[in-house]
């Protein structure tokens, strides 16, 4: 009796999977390989999301919740960062990539990847030096000047330093070295600033084809040991807003003279003399702004200007402590 109710059972089964076939076999086969083009206009709620584990980063659209495309980025299983970059007509994106010859060992080569961004094809591939940064969660690690031409990667080997590539001609043009100062910001046309251990920043300014032409530090304008600054800067017209640990905002100006004027009239000594805290034009100028004070004084050559006054309780808060931004 038991082992009549298996076997009718067993059959139950067998039919039921013989049916499923059957309507599987009846349906259309799913297209592979077909390839969409995205519309040349981002939507208004695109976002991209880098995932670590699977090493690629995926576009979606938040009012669908759909995945829209996805770019793999390097080496699956090594390294940390995968954070793209558009072109300012949003036709190409930056990839800066790390590849191993065996997997995950053998020789290494690290390359900028540029993708169409219709069809997240592979456009072209530009080799840089082995020496891109790995780290988490990987802010900045890599920025594209104001005008879209000229992309600078982070390196740490330990030594710091930053790769320049000529993304419009598909090039690496150059290496500048960048010691005790990490990360890095897009800070004009061909401008870029890198955040230092003692509280400073540093500014890097190319000529037109890419190569350094000065590189200076400010003063610092935070503490690193009392009240360190986060990476995570947002950027609001020429100006990136760093928030500390304890809650207060470190704008940083860079609305600074464009480095053609910084160049004129400077000799080949111009990184050791503005090391020694000589200022220059072209340069960046940090600010200080306390917590939940919205006045900001910034002086240079005795210029001072104030340019909000935030109120409480019908008294005007006290200014923010002095930092330097250049006269616009």
């Amino acid at each position: 009796m038991k082992g009549s109710a298996t076997r009718i059972l067993l059959l139950g089964v067998l039919l039921a999977s013989l049916g499923a076939r059957g309507a599987a076999a009846d349906s259309e086969p799913e297209p592979i390989g077909v390839v969409r083009a995205l519309p040349a206009q981002p939507g208004p709620h695109w976002f991209w999301l880098s995932d670590l584990l699977l090493h690629r980063t995926a576009l979606f659209d938040a009012d669908s919740g759909d995945m829209l495309g996805a770019i793999s980025a390097g080496t699956a299983g090594v390294g940390m960062i995968v954070s793209p970059l558009f072109s300012p007509d949003h036709a190409e994106i930056y990839v800066a990539e790390t590849y191993y010859s065996r997997g995950v060992r053998g020789e290494r080569t690290d390359v900028v990847t540029v993708y169409d961004a219709r069809t997240l094809k592979p456009a072209a591939e530009i080799p840089i030096p082995p020496k891109r940064a790995e780290y988490y969660p990987g802010n900045a690690p890599n920025a594209l000047s104001d005008d879209g031409r000229f992309l600078a990667v982070f390196n740490l080997t330990p030594m710091t330093s930053l790769s320049i590539i000529d993304v419009r001609a598909r090039r690496f043009v150059s290496e500048v070295q960048t010691p005790g100062c990490s990360l890095v910001y897009a800070a004009g046309p061909r401008r870029f600033f890198m955040l230092c251990a003692n509280g400073s920043a540093l500014t890097v300014t190319l000529d037109d084809e890419g190569r350094e032409q000065a590189v200076e530090r400010t003063a610092a304008f935070f503490d690193p040991n009392k009240d360190p600054i986060t990476e995570k800067a947002v950027r609001r017209g020429n100006e990136w807003l760093f928030v500390s640990f304890e809650g207060q905002v470190h704008p940083v100006d860079v609305s600074a003279r464009s480095s053609a004027s910084a160049s004129r009239g400077r000799s080949s000594t111009t990184r050791t003399a503005r090391r020694r805290g000589a200022s220059a034009a072209g340069s960046i100028w940090p600010c200080m702004r306390r917590r939940a004070d919205s006045t900001r004084s910034c002086t240079r050559a005795g210029r001072t200007r104030t340019r909000a006054r935030a109120r409480r309780s019908g008294s005007t808060i006290s200014r923010a402590a002095a930092g330097c931004s250049a006269s616009r």
